[in-house]
């Protein structure tokens, strides 16, 4: 009885092969992307690659980009215009 019970559980865990694959794939996929699952979630506040890439860092203040940028570690201020960046 038990050699059948295992060739069952053997069928079906070949059956939901693609399945498990498919997950794994997914997650890694998400993990790689830095993406959490949140969507629309904005960073905590701090220092981040600069979105409109003129500088290595801008600092976010929870709300919204200021004009506080940084490189190499030195403070700069450079007003922010999205549309140009």
């Amino acid at each position: 009885m038990v050699p059948v019970l295992g060739a069952i559980i053997g069928w079906e865990l070949l059956l939901l092969s693609p399945f498990i694959v498919g997950v794994v794939i997914v997650v890694v996929l998400t993990r790689r992307s830095g993406r959490s699952g949140r969507t629309g979630t904005p960073p905590a506040a701090g220092w981040h690659p600069d979105p409109t890439r003129r500088h290595q860092l801008r600092y976010w203040d929870g709300a919204s980009w200021s004009d506080q940028v940084a490189d190499q570690g030195q403070q700069a201020t450079d007003p922010i215009d999205l549309a140009q960046g």
